[in-house]
């Protein structure tokens, strides 16, 4: 059905509203599959075939959940999936590379809420080797904007962790452990 899905797609690509209710359908059917599917997907080479409202709603899903009952397991959940779907980077296929990119840099106030960290460590050096690869002037540029977007994350929270342990020492409170700063 996906496939049938791109192609009727590919032959709209200059029918602008015929391309709208196209995308509302192939998210309805992203919506439809049972969320174990999604996720067998997303942990594959075909997590940018997600579409990004989808993915953005199951890791604000995720990371509400995390946020809410204060649980770890959520939120590595939610990393994981995103490490995943920034693996596409290194596809072959420039549509993939380009729907990676772009739903990245939409995704910016979700990567706000789950990056720097551990399972997030190498995104910075993936979006930084993706640039130097990229052939597609559009696609460098998408990951030029990414690369800094998320410079300046890597700058706010470093200065964030800088300002907080200078107030725990002024307070005489010890450092927070909890603090997750990795550097690009």
């Amino acid at each position: 059905m996906l496939s049938e899905l791109r192609s009727e797609r590919e032959g709209h690509a200059d029918d602008d509203a015929g391309d709208a209710g196209l995308d509302a359908l192939v998210e309805r059917f992203w919506r439809a599959l049972p969320a174990r599917e999604r996720t067998r997907i997303l942990s594959g080479s075909d997590a940018w075939c997600l579409p990004v409202p989808v993915l953005r709603g199951y890791l604000d899903g995720l990371i509400a959940v995390a946020e809410g009952k204060r649980a770890e397991a959520p939120r590595r959940e939610a990393r994981r999936a995103l490490a995943d779907f920034a693996r596409c980077l290194e596809s072959e296929e420039e549509k993939a590379r380009r729907a990676v990119a772009s739903g990245l840099l939409e995704m910016r106030d979700v990567l706000e809420r789950v990056w720097p960290c551990p399972q997030l460590a190498d995104l910075g050096r993936r979006v930084v080797a993706a640039l130097h690869r990229e052939v597609s002037p559009g696609i460098a540029n998408l990951l030029e904007q990414l690369t800094e977007s998320l410079a300046r994350l890597a700058l706010a929270r470093v200065s964030a962790a800088k300002s907080n342990r200078f107030s725990r020492k002024s307070t005489g409170l010890p450092p927070n452990p909890m603090t997750c700063v990795s550097p690009l």
